[in-house]
């Protein structure tokens, strides 16, 4: 091998070395580099080793040597993720729905080798999550993908879209028909995709579910036409549309008007966001008003909290709970 080619190559070993084999807490020492170098047949004295790890500090990596005793030792300093930010992206691919069992083990493999051997090692799974449905769709990254192409080129796309029958099979709705729809955003809300598209047939802003999308050669296209409801969507708030939709559930929008203990108010502010007007109504109670879908979804989260949150106006929307307790009675009589 060439002198230069070997140089190359003996210096990209040792930056690997390093990334592999040295953190702050596992430094390694000029020893350690060079019976590393022997290891992989490489014959090198100290000098050799001072210069290369001199040229790997000028390319720009953040070796740090500090002095143990009478021997220096080195580590790589600042990577380009540091241990807590891998712990963190691990945390949201282990607890995310959309992605599968085996594709979530893959991922988190992959950021392990962004830390060293050691860092790796106390990387296993340092969020507990509950047993929860996973999705079973190993495609669904690839109609991300997909997605993301046809809203940056401006095009349509059309698709199969699936629900679960009681067999746990997925079946595509419209007995098989396609959407056609105008693809404008992607949106993560309660551990699922959505897309945000404009039906090209019912002439409105709908979303999907990504992993409901059914993806192979013949369910899903990238059309060779550009976008329609350019004007629709422009006209959308979409931070209000996420927060007004419950879970994403279809429902008639309207504004209701909220009147709460001072307790919930953090949970309301979860919700819809730091914008919506807090009036004070005495020293323990608050009103606010925020726009929702009128749906299931949504009565069952305002049930969920309890005596401390009551819907007051408008009349509508009082009307829609009242019909929902009785027909919660009634189907537990």
């Amino acid at each position: 091998m060439p002198r230069t080619s070997a140089t190359k190559t003996k210096l990209l070993k040792l930056m690997d070395f390093l990334y592999r084999q040295s953190d702050e807490e596992h430094p390694v020492t000029v020893g350690d580099i060079t019976d590393y170098y022997a290891s992989i047949g490489i014959k090198v004295d100290r000098k050799t080793v001072y210069d290369d790890l001199e040229a790997l500090e000028q390319y720009g990596m953040d070796i740090i040597k500090e002095r143990e005793g009478f021997r220096n030792t080195y580590y790589i300093g600042e990577r380009e993720f540091q241990l807590a930010e891998i712990k963190l992206l691990i945390d949201i691919v282990q607890s995310a729905k959309f992605i599968s069992v085996e594709k979530s083990d893959l991922l988190v493999n992959k950021l392990k080798k962004l830390v060293s051997n050691e860092q790796a090692k106390g990387l296993r799974r340092q969020l507990y999550v509950p047993d929860m449905a996973k999705s079973s769709n190993e495609r669904i990254y690839y109609a991300i993908d997909d997605i993301n192409q046809a809203i940056v080129s401006n095009r349509k796309i059309k698709f199969r879209y699936s629900d679960w029958s009681v067999e746990k099979k997925k079946v595509a709705r419209r007995n098989g028909g396609y959407y056609n729809v105008s693809p404008y955003s992607l949106v993560w809300d309660n551990q699922f995709y959505y897309l945000v598209a404009f039906d090209n047939d019912d002439r409105k802003i709908k979303h999907f579910r990504v992993d409901k999308i059914m993806y192979s050669s013949n369910d899903f296209m990238i059309l060779d036409e550009e976008r329609d409801g350019i004007e629709e969507y422009s006209a959308l708030d979409l931070s209000e549309y996420t927060s007004s939709h419950f879970g994403m559930f279809g429902g008639e929008p309207i504004n209701v008007t909220f009147e709460c203990e001072n307790s919930m108010v953090g949970i309301l502010l979860d919700r819809f966001g730091t914008d919506i007007v807090i009036s004070k109504l005495d020293s323990e109670h608050f009103r606010t008003t925020a726009n929702v879908t009128l749906s299931q979804q949504f009565f069952g989260w305002v049930s969920g909290l309890g005596k401390g949150i009551k819907i007051t106006a408008p009349a509508k929307a009082v009307d829609f709970f009242r019909k929902e307790s009785e027909r919660l009675r009634e189907q537990y009589k």
